[in-house]
């Protein structure tokens, strides 16, 4: 009887582990890694809808952010609503969620919910901070500081195009 028992538990992990890492597998963010900013950036620039540099104010799940400039797209307001969690489908384990207020570049999509326009931003994307406290995936070997100064020609670059 006890061996029974044995069997029957062996064969309940058996199939249970394997669903265990599908599932949580299944929901784990793994984003491209590209060899520079400027990669990331061209990507991240043709993938959007809306690009700006503003100020986060308010973080968690609806950010908010004060638009200083916008480099492609347009937006409504000079102040934004940034979602990190929602019904569509786009709202993943890969969405870009900043936990520092700060300036910002941000690659968005725009997208119309029933409850209105709504921002998702992918954090496998170029959406970082200014000073590089938040930054992207990217296997470049850039330093902060090398990283700042790519950031700074990428943003006149462009507002060239503007």
């Amino acid at each position: 009887m006890q061996i029974l028992i044995e069997n029957l538990i062996m064969k309940a992990l058996l199939t249970i582990i394997p669903i265990i890492f599908f599932v949580f597998n299944g929901y784990s963010c793994e984003c491209e890694e590209y060899n520079s900013l400027k990669e990331l950036d061209s990507i991240s620039y043709e993938w959007s809808d809306v690009v700006l540099v503003g100020k986060i104010f308010k973080i968690g799940t609806e950010y908010k952010i004060k638009v200083t400039e916008v480099l492609k797209g347009k937006i409504d307001n000079d102040t934004i609503n940034g979602y990190t969690v929602g019904e569509e489908e786009v709202f993943n384990d890969c969405t870009f969620s900043p936990y520092l207020k700060g300036m910002y570049l941000l690659y968005f999509k725009k997208l119309q919910i029933k409850n209105g326009v709504v921002y998702y931003a992918s954090q496998c994307l170029g959406s970082r901070s200014l000073d590089m406290k938040v930054c992207p995936v990217f296997s470049g070997n850039a330093n902060e500081r090398q990283a700042i100064q790519e950031t700074k020609l990428w943003l006149n670059e462009m507002r060239t195009k503007l």
